[in-house]
C-alpha cells in the first residue's frame, strides 16, 4: 500500500480539526465564521485557508443537496410556568435539520427508495427520541405532523423538565404516512 505524502498526511489532519470545530453549527453560523476567516486573512487566502474554503463548500453543498430533514425544537417547563400553563423557554435545537439521505445500496438493501426513507427516518426518530407521540394522533396530516418526547429530560436541581419535538421537512404524503403507521403502533 503506498504511502500518503507528509503534505496530504497534515491536509487531513486540517479537515478533521475544521470538521471538529464546525459540529453543531448552522449553515449561517459556518458561513459568518468564514466571512471572518476571509477578513482576518486578507485576500492573499494561504493554503490552509483554501482547505477551509474547500471543506466549507462541501458542507454547503451536502446541506443543499439534502431534501428531506428532521428538524428539531425544544420546549421547558419549570415549576413557574407549568402553575401558569406555559413554557418557559421554547426555541430550535436544530433549526437546519438533520438531513435523511439514502443511497443506491440503501434502496437495494430495503427494496425501494421509499421504504429506505421510511426506515432511516423512524431509525432517526427512535434513536433521538425518546416515547415519541405524534402531534396529530390519532390520524396523520402530512406537513402538519410532529413527534414530541411523551417524557423529556428533568432537571432535578430546578424542577425543569426539556422535551424535544421532531419535525418532518420534505417527506411525501406517502412517506409522512407509512413512518406515523409505523410511530404510533
Amino acid at each position: 500500500m503506498p504511502r500518503m505524502s507528509r503534505g496530504r498526511v497534515m491536509y487531513n489532519q486540517h479537515r478533521a480539526n475544521v470538521r471538529n470545530f464546525l459540529v453543531g453549527l448552522t449553515i449561517p453560523e459556518i458561513q459568518t465564521v468564514w466571512r471572518e476567516a476571509i477578513a482576518r486573512t486578507g485576500a492573499g487566502l494561504n493554503s490552509r485557508a483554501s482547505y477551509i474554503e474547500e471543506y466549507l463548500n462541501e458542507v454547503i453543498r451536502e446541506f443543499n443537496d439534502c431534501n428531506r430533514r428532521i428538524r428539531t425544537t425544544y420546549q421547558v417547563i419549570t415549576p413557574e410556568s407549568a402553575k401558569i400553563g406555559d413554557y418557559a423557554k421554547i426555541g430550535w435545537e436544530n433549526e437546519d435539520g438533520d438531513c435523511i439521505k439514502i443511497d443506491g445500496f440503501d434502496v437495494s438493501w430495503f427494496g425501494d427508495e421509499h421504504a429506505a426513507v421510511v426506515a432511516f427516518a423512524v431509525d432517526y426518530l427512535l434513536t433521538h427520541g425518546s416515547g415519541l407521540v405524534a402531534s396529530t394522533y390519532p390520524t396523520c396530516c402530512p406537513g402538519n405532523t410532529w413527534y414530541t418526547e411523551a417524557d423529556g429530560d428533568k432537571n432535578y436541581s430546578d424542577g425543569s423538565e426539556k422535551t424535544l419535538a421532531f419535525h418532518l421537512v420534505g417527506f411525501t404524503a406517502d412517506e409522512e404516512n407509512a413512518i406515523y403507521k409505523i410511530m404510533a403502533a
